[in-house]
């Protein structure tokens, strides 16, 4: 998976994604929020 800035179109972070559940990522208040093996992930 592939984070990057909506502005710039920069990436910012790049996470492997194997068989590990994970959710949709959604925003809240300018963050970025996934839910990924039952913990709460939040990045600004």
């Amino acid at each position: 998976m592939i984070i990057a800035d909506l502005i710039t179109g920069k990436t910012i972070n790049t996470i492997k994604v194997s068989n590990n559940f994970m959710s949709e990522p959604f925003i809240f208040n300018k963050s970025l929020f996934i839910i990924r093996n039952g913990s709460i992930i939040q990045y600004n």
